[in-house]
This record gives C-alpha cells, sequence and structure tokens, in this order.
C-alpha cells in the first residue's frame, strides 16, 4: 500500500471515529489491499466480489456482516465495524425524524 493510500485510509479512520496506527493498514496480501483501499472510500467488498458503498447497503446486509466479522475474531476487516455501527445509526436517527413529521 503506498504512502498516498495509507495516508488517506488514515483521514478515514479517523474521520469515521477510529483510531488509527499505521500498522493497522500495512497489509500482508493482495485482498487486505483491495479491502482497505475500499475502506478508505467507505466501500464493503461482497462474497462476490462487487463493490458496494456502505450507504447502499441495506440495514440487514450491514447487520449480517457486522455478524460474520465479529465471529471471526482475527478478521482484518473488523475495522468495518464502527462503520457500519454508525450508518445504521445515522439510518435509524433519519426514521425517527421522518416519524416525527
Amino acid at each position: 500500500m503506498g504512502y498516498k493510500k495509507c495516508e488517506s485510509a488514515a483521514v478515514s479512520a479517523a474521520r469515521s471515529g477510529l483510531e488509527y496506527s499505521p500498522d493497522m493498514f500495512e497489509a500482508r496480501t493482495e485482498l487486505e489491499n483491495q479491502v482497505m483501499s475500499l475502506f478508505a472510500r467507505g466501500v464493503w467488498l461482497t462474497k462476490e466480489d462487487e463493490e458496494i458503498p456502505i450507504t447502499e447497503m441495506t440495514e440487514q446486509h450491514i447487520q449480517n456482516t457486522i455478524n460474520m466479522i465479529q465471529k471471526n475474531k482475527d478478521d482484518f476487516r473488523r475495522i468495518y465495524i464502527p462503520v457500519f455501527r454508525k450508518e445504521l445509526k445515522k439510518r435509524a436517527k433519519l426514521r425517527e425524524v421522518k416519524a416525527d413529521e
């Protein structure tokens, strides 16, 4: 992973409320490189190798993905969990606002 990608991943991590550590983004495999690049852009890679913006995932898909990641404590994609939870909270607030209208 190049410096610029690592730097933008760090910026993205900071914006999403994650604690950044440089080794967090030192990818060990080609897949990890790809996932870290997608993470920096707010995109999830599905099991079918489709890139999908987190904002376009259904709430059920987000929750299922969180559950899948949590089953494997060593899954490097754990960095997504706070981002997924933030997205779910944002959507819940939007529903509240719409319900109050």
